[in-house]
């Protein structure tokens, strides 16, 4: 009514309606014919832009009608179509399913839309367009072809830029872009490309083409929205499941693979995807955090041993998942739970820990890992080489020879106590020899005990290496203390000569020392390391733990100190014996033993310091798998017949 002033004509009355207006005559006038509305107007010609862009508009008698174009729809439904309500484009390609089909790309435009098929398809009737249903099927190539193997690595730096890609948008099932993912990784991990990957791994530590593959699919496994559904390829197997409980298990269905994944507390309605690959263990490089990137022949120490597993776990922090792994090669050992670090490029076992398990009276061993966190997982394991057969046996050679002598030093001492024990000092110098004697002795048993239970165990067993650690660890302890006795004596016989202790307080004091401090350190150690889990070491040998609790302190640091106690004591003396001599103040016999004290004391304490602490630094190095064959100090107990009693002339 305002825009166009005259649209009912004089003498007449206009009122605006919504999309239309209304017109009568004024008081004392009539329309001319009745028949026709007042003045009809084309409201398509007089008012252009009526309808708005992107419509079409129909006159009626009295009024008009718009509608919008095709490939457009109004903004708002609710109104009538004007210039304020306008005809938008639709998107067709936001449509599920696509209007394209599968195996095709949309590309939307004003008012419509372009289908085109991906390469290597091709629409299934080429004289129509391409359409939901008129679909784009794969050529022959794509079919029946393998794409060359020799081009693994120039495809693979395409998983960089798809990793870009995966991470703006969301995949489902029956996504083309998910399908051809998994055909590609498929093919990429099939035995036709280990040959090619060998190659790829042979190159610098700086090649991230592992890590590129693992990323890429850890990426697209984080962009999945459907719900439950399982997909099996020839190495692959995707499982996709969404918890109804507050724990979760699963199994892999792949031919010749049972790996096991459990999560024993996860919120319900939490969404996991779970990749399982049977044949990355031929393909992912062995290089692990503890093994130096220079030393070449390591890396052969190591092989992945079972199926490597991808775990994602939307929006949740687990701390707490464990996995069953088939040893795919029985004659390895050393098992390792590891993950990919994708910063270091390499295998890392920070968070996961190997936990026993128990045959089941066939071939087929089973590793269980217990890991923190969720990523990239599988297990290395070392070979049982020829050099660590002849350690095993070099040891056990060793610790013959050293029991034999200690069972010969204990004879001897038997026969000759009672002619060589008249005086405190010599009586005080025997009984600490055959106290040394003793414990070196239930010490190397124990120990061949542990080594049998670690080389039949692997992982080494908590229940049952646990006792056999705490005797170890109590009497090998008992061994410096009874050492340190000796170099006490020593002190107390050249240093403070005029004081006079009765024989009986000397044995109260030695043995309360000898085996009290040590029964105590050992029973702390127990108490503080929070159970058998830290206690002991879990890499295939019953000895105290380094790697998690630090439990191995409890024997280095006493040993070590008595090493270097005694070590002064010896100085002392010696400086003592060399001011005044011993001569003016003893008898021969007594002087004849201080001799033989200082004589086990200087030759003793360097042995044992020098052979434990090699053994310790060998125990907390990356090669620390040898560690039952190489830490005991193999023919200690010789050099103790040798210079405790054999060299003593009286004896």
């Amino acid at each position: 009514c305002f825009e166009i002033s005259d649209i009912c004509g004089p003498n007449s009355i206009c009122n605006n309606t919504v999309g239309s207006h209304n017109c009568w005559c004024m008081s004392g006038y009539n329309v001319t014919d009745t028949n026709l509305p007042i003045n009809n107007v084309n409201e398509c010609v007089e008012i252009s832009d009526v309808c708005g862009p992107n419509s079409n508009c129909n006159n009626t008698v009295g009024s008009h009608n718009c509608w919008c174009m095709s490939g457009y729809n109004v903004t708002d439904t609710n109104l009538p179509i004007n210039n304020n309500n306008t005809c938008k484009d639709i998107n067709e390609c936001s449509f599920s399913p696509s209007v394209c089909g599968p195996s095709a790309t949309c590309t939307n435009q004003l008012g419509s839309y372009n289908c085109s098929c991906l390469d290597g398809f091709t629409a299934t009737n080429s004289s129509l367009p391409i359409s939901i249903n008129n679909i784009c099927t794969g050529t022959s190539c794509i079919q029946f072809c393998v794409y060359p193997v020799t081009s693994v690595k120039l495809r693979l730096k395409h998983f960089f830029s798809f990793k870009i890609f995966v991470k703006k948008i969301v995949f489902t099932k029956h996504d083309f872009h998910f399908q051809g993912f998994l055909n590609t990784v498929n093919v990429l991990v099939s035995e036709l490309a280990f040959d090619s990957w060998t190659n790829l791994n042979n190159d610098s530590r700086t090649d991230n083409t592992s890590t590129a593959l693992l990323s890429s699919i850890e990426n697209i496994a984080a962009r999945l929205t459907d719900g439950n559904f399982t997909i099996n390829k020839t190495s692959i197997e995707l499982n996709r499941a969404v918890t109804t409980n507050t724990s979760y298990s699963g199994i892999s269905k792949l031919p010749n693979s049972t790996t096991e994944i459990e999560i024993p507390e996860i919120p319900i309605s939490t969404h996991i995807t779970i990749i399982v690959f049977t044949t990355l263990d031929k393909i992912l490089p062995t290089r692990n955090t503890t093994t130096s990137s220079s030393n070449n022949s390591s890396k052969s120490d190591v092989r992945i041993n079972g199926d490597v597993v991808v775990v994602k776990i939307d929006e949740e922090t687990i701390t707490n998942i464990s996995f069953v792994f088939d040893i795919t090669d029985q004659s390895l050992g050393n098992p390792q739970c590891v993950f990919w670090n994708f910063n270091l490029d390499a295998w890392d076992s920070t968070g996961c820990e190997v936990k026993p398990y128990i045959r089941k009276g066939n071939e087929t061993g089973r590793i269980t890992c217990e890991c923190n966190h969720t990523t990239s997982f599988s297990i290395l394991m070392s070979p049982f080489s020829i050099k660590h057969i002849a350690l095993a046996y070099i040891t056990y050679i060793g610790v013959a020879i050293s029991m034999a002598s200690l069972i010969l030093c204990l004879i001897i001492e038997i026969i000759v106590w009672k002619s060589m024990t008249r005086n405190d000092t010599s009586y005080m110098r025997h009984v600490s020899i055959v106290n040394i004697a003793v414990s070196l002795l239930i010490a190397n048993i124990c120990f061949i005990i542990g080594a049998a239970i670690a080389e039949q165990e692997q992982p080494t067993s908590v229940g049952r290496c646990s006792p056999v650690v705490f005797f170890m660890h109590f009497f090998y302890l008992a061994l410096f203390f009874w050492m340190l006795m000796s170099a006490l004596l020593l002190f107390y016989r050249t240093v403070m000569v005029l004081s006079q202790m009765s024989r009986a307080k000397m044995m109260v004091i030695a043995f309360i020392s000898g085996y009290g401090a040590p029964l105590l350190i050992a029973v702390i150690t127990v108490a503080s390391t929070a159970g058998p889990q830290n206690y002991i070491s879990k890499r295939n040998a019953c000895w105290l733990n380094w790697y998690e609790s630090k439990a191995l302190l409890a024997f280095v640091i006493p040993a070590l100190t008595i090493v270097v106690i005694n070590l002064m004591v010896l100085i002392v003396v010696l400086y003592k014996m060399l001011r005044r001599g011993v001569g003016a103040t003893t008898q021969p016999d007594e002087k004849h033993a201080l001799v033989v004290i200082a004589r086990c004391v200087a030759i003793l304490t360097p042995i044992f310091g020098i052979t434990w602490g090699f053994g310790i630094g060998t125990m907390v190095t990356i090669y620390s798998e040898q560690f039952p064959h190489i830490f005991v100090p193999l023919v200690q107990g010789f050099f103790i017949l040798v210079f405790g009693t054999i060299l003593d002339s009286k004896v």
